[in-house]
């Protein structure tokens, strides 16, 4: 229990030395600044992840219909063994859908 209660007047004798303190107008300028600049790039960082968002929504989009455009040039195809499907070029089609996807 010494050790505590040396510990404790320690500590509180600290603290009141610390609260006779005053920032300089220096440090307050300081401080005014870096909450300022912190405000700034707290704006820069949300207009860009407002805009990393519409980016992801519009790949997205473009990601499914890519892929329904794929399904139906698979389906206009048919079968690449058909005569009538190799006499439109599914064969060229098909390789291109590979490439496509």
């Amino acid at each position: 229990t010494t050790t505590t209660t040396t510990t404790t007047t320690m500590d509180k004798k600290c603290l009141e030395f610390f609260d006779e303190l005053e920032d300089s107008p220096m440090f307050k300028q300081q401080a005014v600044d870096l909450e300022q600049g912190a405000d700034r790039l707290k704006e820069r960082v949300t207009k860009l992840l407002k805009g990393a968002k519409k980016y992801r929504d519009a790949l997205d989009a473009s990601s499914a219909s890519q892929q329904s455009f794929c399904k139906v040039l698979r389906e206009f195809c048919g079968d690449v063994t058909d005569e009538d499907s190799m006499e439109i070029g599914a064969g060229v089609i098909i390789r291109y859908i590979s490439a496509f996807n």
